[in-house]
């Protein structure tokens, strides 16, 4: 089943992660060569549930994005996060300047083929007028790893949470005194 063949793809995912942080760091992408596959994998996995369910999971714009940047030397790999559409693309990359440079260039690059120039089609503007992008502008935030990793959170932090909702789910069960 597509579900359980995700689930596994994402969980090697986790487990080649663990693996790399008890190695300390990687002299070259090359050392991330597994993770790099495991992240292909799962974007393949991604992309037939796409076809599968008519869904943009993964559109083929962002296909196309995902393929152009992760051929940039430093970025490991890249997916679509969270329920998919349009809005972002998530990367692994080395941590160094010349990687973020290379990759600034290459989304530069990016957003300069996804416009074209507007000829004389009768549609207003004129000769070289530029035309919306064909799949948006793009941009990079450097949103970055926290450095304490995974750890366990105290939930006793959260306990006001359940009081306000148990306080709207009585709110909800008192009848109106209009009634």
């Amino acid at each position: 089943m597509l579900w359980t063949r995700l689930q596994k793809a994402n969980m090697a995912i986790g487990t080649e992660l663990a693996r790399l942080n008890g190695l300390g760091p990687q002299d070259d992408v090359g050392g991330y060569k597994v993770l790099a596959d495991r992240i292909a994998a799962v974007r393949d996995l991604i992309q037939i549930m796409t076809r599968l369910s008519g869904v943009p999971i993964e559109p083929p714009e962002q296909t196309a994005l995902l393929d152009a940047v992760t051929g940039v030397d430093g970025v490991i790999g890249g997916v679509v996060p969270g329920a998919g559409g349009y809005d972002a693309v998530a990367l692994i990359m080395r941590d160094d300047e010349e990687t973020r440079d290379r990759l600034k260039n290459r989304l530069a690059e990016w957003n300069r083929s996804q416009r074209r120039e507007k000829g004389g089609d009768g549609e207003g503007g004129g000769e070289g007028e530029m035309q919306p992008p064909k799949a948006g502008v793009v941009s990079m935030l450097t949103v970055r790893e926290d450095c304490t990793g995974v750890r366990g959170e105290d939930a006793g932090g959260y306990s006001g949470w359940n009081l306000v909702r148990e306080e709207s789910r009585e709110e909800q069960s008192t009848p109106s005194e209009a009634s």
